[in-house]
C-alpha cells in the first residue's frame, strides 16, 4: 500500500547503495539517503511503489527502503561484503545489520510478509557499484533461484560516471525505450 490504495503489483525491483550524505536524525532511507542518486530516484519515482526500492547500506545491511533507521557513518567494506556474500539471502547480518529496535535486519527482506504471494520481479536496476554491485549481484542470483526475481528478467546495472549513473535510473525510472 501507498498512499493509504492497493497498488498493482508493478514487476520491478530497484536495488539502491546508500549514500554518504543523509540526514542528521532517524528516518526511511527513502528520506535519510541525500546523495545524488536519491535525489534521481526521489524526482523520476513516479508510478513505481516503495515497497520495491531496497537498499544496501554500509551499516545495516540489506532492508527495505521503508524501514525507519537510525543515521550512521559506515561503508560497506570489501569485509563486509564478503560476510554477506558466505551468508547469503537466508544469512542474518552481523553487527553493521542491527536494526532500530534491536534485531537482526535479514538479508531475505524480499520475502518479508509484505512481499509473500506476489509475482516475481520481472525487471531489475542494480544502481550500486564495487562491492555493493558484487554483493548486489550475489542476492540477485539467489532471488532468481528462490523464484522472487524470474529467470529471464531484465537486469540492467547503472554504469560510468556518477552523471552517467543518474541519467540511466532515470531513464528506466520513466520507462524509456531500452530498458523496457
Amino acid at each position: 500500500m501507498q498512499n493509504g490504495t492497493l497498488r498493482k503489483f508493478d514487476g520491478r525491483l530497484l536495488l539502491m547503495p546508500c549514500s554518504a550524505t543523509k540526514l542528521d536524525h532517524a528516518d526511511q532511507p527513502r528520506r535519510l539517503y541525500l546523495g545524488p542518486m536519491w535525489q534521481t530516484l526521489r524526482e523520476h519515482l513516479g508510478d513505481m511503489p516503495w515497497e520495491n526500492v531496497f537498499v544496501l547500506s554500509g551499516e545495516y545491511g540489506f532492508i527495505s527502503s521503508l524501514n525507519f533507521i537510525q543515521t550512521y557513518d559506515g561503508v560497506l567494506t570489501s569485509a563486509k561484503a564478503d560476510r554477506m556474500i558466505a551468508r547469503g539471502v537466508e544469512g542474518g547480518n552481523d553487527h553493521h545489520g542491527a536494526s532500530s529496535n534491536g534485531g537482526p535486519c535479514p538479508s531475505n527482506v524480499l520475502v518479508s510478509p509484505g512481499r509473500k504471494g506476489q509475482q516475481p520481479f520481472d525487471r531489475v536496476l542494480c544502481a550500486g557499484a564495487n562491492d555493493y554491485r558484487r554483493v548486489l549481484q550475489h542476492f540477485i542470483a539467489e532471488w532468481i533461484n528462490a523464484g522472487l526475481i524470474k529467470p529471464d528478467a531484465r537486469i540492467f546495472h547503472v554504469v560510468g560516471g556518477i552523471g552517467e549513473q543518474r541519467q540511466q535510473l532515470g531513464r528506466w525510472l520513466r520507462k524509456e525505450e531500452g530498458f523496457f
